[in-house]
């Protein structure tokens, strides 16, 4: 940056500069030793944007969700709390989750969970498990308020099969992304 235009950046009528002598110089300083790491060649950024693009796309399509929710008698969908399914480790013969298998509630089950979907990661959980967990009836043992999934759908959101049908999105959701992630190239920055 030349000497005026660093001036104008940082003593632009904000009071920035105005109030501190000198700060105007530390900052001066401080951004030309900034270094941003920069993509090589517009073919591998032309590829990360379009990426990008696919991401977003896929996160507003989730096909087969609609047609799969119609089937469901709206008398099976209450929810009180999502389980996995058990199943023994070969090495060690205990009893483990088996996240491929949901028991939704003692009508329904979802199989073959993509276990890709688990690496899709949200606050340093998996997406999938952060669902699962909320979308139940839990009761605050100190208050003893209730916080029941059920109600917040039909009451808040006017849709009874509302838990169901948020997991079953944020399956898709997570595999779809996971998906596109892996398939991105390196991008070779200098």
């Amino acid at each position: 940056m030349g000497g005026d235009e660093g001036r104008r950046l940082v003593g632009n009528g904000s009071g920035l500069a105005g109030n501190r002598p000198g700060l105007g110089r530390k900052v001066q300083r401080a951004v030309r030793e900034v270094s941003l790491p920069c993509a090589r060649g517009s073919e591998a950024l032309a590829r990360h944007l379009k990426t990008g693009g696919e991401a977003a796309k896929s996160s507003t399509k989730r096909k087969g969700v609609s047609a799969l929710l119609s089937a469901i008698n709206p008398e099976h969908v209450p929810v009180e709390k999502m389980k996995f399914a058990k199943t023994r480790a070969p090495e060690t013969n205990k009893s483990i989750n088996d996240k491929t298998t949901v028991f939704y509630n003692a009508h329904i089950t979802l199989r073959d969970i993509p276990e890709e979907a688990y690496a899709y990661i949200v606050n340093g959980k998996p997406a999938l498990e952060l669902v699962r967990e909320r979308q139940s009836i839990k009761e605050d043992p100190d208050s003893g308020i209730v916080n029941d999934a059920n109600l917040r759908a039909t009451e808040t959101m006017g849709n009874p099969k509302y838990p169901l049908e948020l997991f079953l999105r944020v399956i898709t959701v997570s595999f779809e992304t996971m998906k596109i992630v892996g398939g991105v190239p390196k991008l070779d920055l200098q």
